[in-house]
């Protein structure tokens, strides 16, 4: 297992990933799948310092990592990004979230970032749990604000401040 800075050839498997979370729901925020086109613009706004974290097994891609600016243009939250992560679905429980949340944290810390905000549905315990472990704390919950078919929940700031 290794990481390393996504290429724009691993857009498509980026996608499936994410694609993968959509369907299964409960895991973010969206209601449609999208597709690399549509994605090519997020993509490559994940330029240094910001990035994409890949974790691959045989040159294929298990699971990926972004730091994503957070509020864009406003100076004063620059060295503040937001973490989201995702892991192909045939590795969910093999240890491959905390290995690229952990190395994500470290390769932001490098990167002069001094916190990292993860925004997520109240209903995913998995993450929050995962993240929590990492030393996160629930920072702020917005209730009720995300409305699906079947549901409506809420939505967690989870937020790690990386100089302490």
């Amino acid at each position: 297992m290794k990481v390393r800075i996504a290429k724009s050839s691993d857009l498509t498997q980026i996608v499936e990933i994410f694609n993968q979370a959509i369907i299964n729901g409960g895991a973010n925020a969206f209601t449609n799948t999208v597709t690399p086109e549509e994605r090519k613009n997020w993509f490559d706004s994940h330029q240094d310092p910001n990035f994409i974290l890949i974790c691959e097994i045989e040159e294929i891609i298990v699971a990926w990592c972004s730091i994503t600016p957070y509020r864009q243009g406003r100076l004063a939250l620059s060295k503040t990004a937001e973490i989201s992560y995702y892991v192909h679905q045939d590795y969910i429980g093999k240890g491959i979230g905390k290995y690229i949340v952990k190395e994500t944290i470290l390769l932001a810390k490098s990167k002069g970032f001094k916190n990292l905000i993860a925004i997520m549905l109240d209903t995913n315990e998995a993450s929050k749990n995962l993240l929590l472990k990492f030393e996160f704390q629930i920072w702020g919950h917005l209730p009720k604000i995300a409305e699906f078919p079947d549901y409506t929940c809420g939505q967690y700031y989870i937020g790690k401040n990386l100089t302490i």
